[in-house]
């Protein structure tokens, strides 16, 4: 799983790179035959610019604001369904749709109780591919996106004090509408599976979840 996990982000961290083509411009000088001022001749500079590096990609930056639904309910509950606040980077290419992604989140939770209070708090980290539909046109985005995860949480309580991480495999599915020249708004369903958590070196669960999250996107 360790291994295969480590193909996809390496495959997506390529592809990012490669969309990262540095512009150039050159310049051409050219003569005005038609007008003359003695044996001086009026002489122009036309500048010439091929594409930006940017040119023929689409760039946007989604912020999310979720919650989770950890699927190992018996081990994780009154815990199972933490927030998360994540921030997601893609490139995809206006004619096909195809690009890469990165992102991270943090998630949360917390409860109180006759013998005191629980904090669980997590990260995630994980890259992947990205296709997505309508690219560079001000139109509905649906978007598909899979890729490898590294899961990382912490669990405190009274005289407990337990962290564990493990990586898995994700996938992802939504759609965004531009509200705004550079602005989109949309809703995102994410899954993880693949996963395993152990906590006091015995007890085994995972951090498999299902999440759904509103979605802001800023293009560039």
């Amino acid at each position: 799983m360790n291994q295969l996990c480590a193909i996809l982000a390496l495959g997506a961290f390529g592809s990012l790179a490669s969309s990262c083509v540095s512009s150039r411009a050159h310049y051409v000088p050219t003569s005005s035959a038609a007008e003359r001022h003695g044996p001086a001749h009026d002489r122009r500079t036309v500048r010439t610019e091929e594409p930006e590096s940017y040119d023929g990609r689409v760039e946007i930056v989604h912020f999310t604001l979720g919650e989770f639904e950890l699927r190992d309910e018996a081990f994780w509950e009154p815990l199972d369904q933490p927030f998360s606040l994540g921030l997601d980077y893609s490139s995809t290419s206006t004619e096909d749709g195809l690009g890469a992604e990165l992102g991270f989140q943090f998630w949360g939770d917390s409860t109180g109780g006759s013998f005191g209070d629980l904090d669980l708090s997590g990260v995630e980290l994980s890259a992947g591919m990205r296709s997505t539909w309508n690219s560079g046109e001000r139109a509905p985005h649906p978007y598909v996106g899979v890729g490898a995860a590294f899961l990382a949480a912490n669990v405190q309580g009274p005289g407990y004090d337990e962290s564990d991480g493990s990586f898995g495999l994700y996938g992802h599915a939504g759609i965004t509408i531009p509200v705004g020249p550079v602005l989109e708004l949309g809703l995102d369903y994410r899954m993880v599976r693949g996963t395993e958590a152990q906590f006091d070196g015995f007890v085994d669960s995972d951090f498999d979840y299902n999440r759904v999250s509103l979605v802001v996107g800023w293009s560039f």
